[in-house]
Formats: C-alpha cells, structure tokens, sequence
C-alpha cells in the first residue's frame, strides 16, 4: 500500500537500498512462523480455512507473540499530543491493547500520501475497531 520504495539514481545505491528495506532475521522468522502456523492449520485436516478463521489463526499467533519476552509491550504516546477526531487521547495499554494499529505518518499536500487514502478507507470499511484494526493518522510535518 502506498509508496514504500526509494528512488536511486546511481547502480552503487542499489545495495544501501536494499539493505535499507529488506526485513530483518526476527521479521523473517515471525513471518515464518506466521507462515506455519497456516500450513499446520491447513494440514489438521480441518475445513479450509475461511477469512475469518485465517484472522483467528492471525490474531492467535500474535497474541502468543505478543507474551514473548522478545517483544517488549509498545511505548504509549506521549502526553502532550494533539488528538483529532477523537473523544479522549488514545492509549496502547488503555484503548488500542490487542488491536492491530496501523499508524499512517503524513503531511498535508503530500501526494503519495493521498494516494494511500483510499487504501486505508478500504481497510477501515473492511475491519473495525471491535474486529481488532485502528488506523492512526499522525501529521508528520
């Protein structure tokens, strides 16, 4: 979704790019991970896994990830935030604790940035808050 790249103009930035952007060893194993968890549900002998049973088998295997000690609990937002079309300042530990939150960084007239909104709205009309997915804007100029 959205711009997630970097332009290069010379063959010697390929690999400070690339680097950039590839995912490290712990993303690679849960990723993995992720990947067997669907393949051990799959083989079980079960029906298919539908949507909403893939989201399960999601959620259950990041809830087990989350209780790792290899992933410490997320730093809350800092107090003094400006909030938008909320009714009180979120919270991770308060409001947003087992949701998936995708944080949107932007800025106004930023024309990469328009181009995920619609993506985003498609996100937010296929998965509310009660099914566990918060889209967050945070202005970033």
């Amino acid at each position: 979704m959205g711009y997630t790249g970097k332009q290069v103009i010379h063959p010697k930035q390929i690999e400070i790019v690339q680097s950039a952007f590839l995912p490290s060893e712990k993303k690679l194993r849960w990723a993995e991970g992720l990947l067997q968890a669907y393949d051990e549900h799959q083989k079980s002998g079960k029906n298919n896994m539908s949507e909403s049973g893939r989201q399960d088998e999601i959620l259950k295997y990041l809830e087990k990830q989350s209780q790792s000690p290899h992933f410490p609990p997320v730093e809350d937002f800092k107090p003094d935030l400006d909030w938008f079309n909320v009714t009180e300042p979120l919270s991770f530990q308060e409001n947003l604790q087992g949701k998936v939150v995708v944080l949107d960084f932007f800025t106004y007239c930023c024309i990469n940035c328009m181009h995920i909104l619609p993506d985003l709205h498609k996100l937010e009309q296929s998965y509310s808050p009660e099914d566990g997915l918060v889209v967050v804007g945070v202005h970033s100029a």
